[in-house]
């Protein structure tokens, strides 16, 4: 009898918190995985102790035992990737793939002599007899004999429970997911599971993805409403939480043809306003911000990362992700080059090039690598950032400014000579309505009319 597993406990996998577990050995045939690796989502800074990973994890891990107790038993389907790999195997073979039921009720015997022929031709009649069959042999016996019966998108649909639905639009979303970097998928998970932990409790515990209800979605509205009506939160910020978790769900319900009532269509809570960005005044930048000395106390590469946004209107993300291939600094127009390399960008018109002028050309050519302390990393250097704004007294505007505000105050820049309209979208990398977008050479041209007076100290 197989010992009892230890509890799971997080492993700490490049900063964020993982569930690793090995498949026992006597499940090796049923569960080709080897290892089950799952990501909490959660980075390491933000549980050191790993107190809400270690619940997590061990959420996680009774749903893998749990999976692994019905293998055994005969009454689970196998993985879907592993039913994949037993028809393509199948198809390399040149056979059709069939599962031992169908082969057991419908197939010939010549059908099943030919397989039988197969696998002896390939392997030989000893290792067949000698019981000990390697990894190999078992995929070509499951991709000849078929394993269980194929799952199909109803039977798998309804294995998914609720507290699955982030796991599963990652595995429907790899590909789009896979070209976030490290922190930003860590950020996208931990936000979304953190709703969807909540949507769980407040439904009262977990139940199976097709069995959730309009009642569902609304109690979920009402925990939030209570929240906004208790001062607790802002209504954008509820209807936030809303939104991840009907994400999740209309991606899953959609990908698995799951018929029904979309649970969630209009059950946003009305009345919020989107917190609009307060500009900074010109003036008020150059008296202050470019100040000598203003920032002489914050690291090199937070001072240097706020004069380049000053002069760009580059997001803090943007800013951050810089590394030697996106700065050009040799050529007749000094640029940055917004790319989506290792990351994912905002919009597709986020990639962009932006010429380097005054204070921020100084900056970067004091900066040619960009800034590794703080890549991948902006939410760091934000709170840092937006903290030394304060106890400067440089957000006149209240909270509603922060360094984020230098792109509005860009635009006012740029209007108040005149610049054209394609000039500000590509500027700060908006979308067009007409026309392919404008040269280096235009929006340096017009970068320069604007750029404000250097400090001596860079």
């Amino acid at each position: 009898m197989a010992d009892k597993p230890k509890p799971a406990q997080p492993i700490n996998r490049n900063g964020i918190w993982y569930l690793v577990r090995r498949v026992p050995k006597h499940l090796a045939k049923l569960d080709g995985r080897g290892t089950v690796t799952w990501s909490t989502g959660i980075p390491v800074r933000d549980d050191p102790r790993a107190i809400r990973a270690t619940l997590l994890v061990r959420q996680q891990d009774e749903k893998v035992q749990q999976h692994w107790k019905k293998l055994l038993a005969g009454v689970a389907l196998p993985l879907p990737h592993i039913h994949r790999a037993n028809v393509a195997r199948a198809a390399a073979l040149q056979i059709p793939y069939a599962s031992n039921q169908q082969l057991a009720t419908s197939s010939s015997l010549d059908d099943i002599y030919r397989r039988f022929a197969l696998l002896l031709a390939a392997w030989g009649e000893k290792a067949f007899l000698d019981g000990n069959y390697p990894a190999p042999m078992r995929a070509d016996i499951a991709a000849t004999l078929g394993a269980t019966q194929a799952p199909d998108e109803e039977d798998t649909a309804a294995g998914i429970m609720a507290s699955r639905m982030l796991d599963e639009y990652a595995e429907i979303r790899s590909s789009e997911l896979a070209r976030k970097s490290p922190r930003q998928l860590a950020k996208w998970r931990v936000h979304r599971q953190s709703a969807l932990d909540i949507f769980i409790i407040v439904i009262g515990g977990d139940k199976p993805f097709k069995e959730l209800t309009r009642k569902d979605a609304q109690a979920f509205r009402k925990y939030w409403q209570k929240r906004i009506d208790d001062g607790e939160i802002r209504i954008n910020s509820a209807n936030r939480q809303i939104r991840h978790v009907s994400g999740l769900y209309s991606i899953v319900k959609d990908y698995h043809q799951v018929d029904g009532p979309r649970i969630f269509d209009r059950i946003r809570i009305p009345g919020g306003e989107e917190g609009k960005r307060i500009p900074f005044d010109p003036a008020f930048v150059q008296v202050h911000y470019l100040a000598e000395g203003q920032f002489a106390d914050l690291n090199a590469e937070a001072r240097r990362i706020i004069f380049l946004c000053i002069e760009t209107g580059l997001r803090l993300s943007e800013a951050c992700a810089l590394d030697r291939s996106t700065i050009h600094l040799d050529g007749p127009v000094p640029y940055v080059d917004i790319q989506a390399i290792n990351r994912t960008t905002k919009t597709k018109q986020s990639i962009r090039q932006i010429p380097l002028v005054g204070v921020a050309l100084r900056a970067m050519q004091a900066q040619p690598d960009g800034f590794p302390r703080y890549r991948d990393n902006a939410d760091t250097a934000s709170a840092l950032i937006n903290k030394a704004l304060d106890v400067r007294n440089l957000r006149p505007g209240g909270r509603g400014q922060t360094l984020y505000s230098m792109r509005h105050t860009i635009i006012d820049r740029l209007k108040a000579v005149e610049a054209p309209k394609d000039i500000q979208e590509d500027i700060l990398g908006h979308k067009h309505m007409y026309g392919s977008g404008t040269t280096l050479e235009h929006k340096h041209r017009w970068l320069q009319k604007i750029a404000f007076t250097s400090p001596m100290e860079i």
